[in-house]
């Protein structure tokens, strides 16, 4: 392989890693950002006789979510 050819490859390869990261990135958000609006819920919302509310509330942070 050409010195070119080399450094392409490398372009690519590091251009792939540079998304294996930023995905990996946004699931962690994702994950953290799931676990407060769950936390928020089971704090002021698990007792709560209001089941429509409840499940507007759920849906509504998953949405957000995304």
């Amino acid at each position: 392989m050409s010195k070119s050819q080399l450094e392409e490859l490398k372009k690519i390869i590091d251009s792939e890693i540079q998304k294996r990261n930023d995905m990996l990135i946004y699931l962690l958000k994702m994950i953290a950002c799931s676990a407060a609006f769950y936390g928020l819920y089971a704090l002021l919302f698990r007792n709560e006789k209001m089941l429509v509310f409840n499940r507007f509330y759920l849906l509504g942070s998953l949405l957000f979510l995304f």
